[in-house]
């Protein structure tokens, strides 16, 4: 019994450990990597004509040339 159910949960954690990765992927999605290895956190707010418009909770926001 104990056998057949460590078997079933192989699965579950496979499951488990690719949505907690998914999540992590998604937690860094809308952070900007600048050329100097600085990081800017916020919400991309547009993306157009060569800029990035980037809302920040510390710094208001700010228009990034690409």
């Amino acid at each position: 019994m104990a056998g057949r159910r460590a078997e079933m949960m192989g699965p579950v954690y496979r499951r488990l450990l690719c949505l907690l990765r998914l999540w992590a992927w998604l937690a860094l999605a809308e952070q900007l990597l600048l050329l100097n290895g600085d990081r800017l956190s916020g919400e991309v707010v547009r993306e157009q004509q060569g800029q990035l418009k980037l809302k920040t909770a510390y710094a208001g926001t700010l228009n990034i040339d690409l």
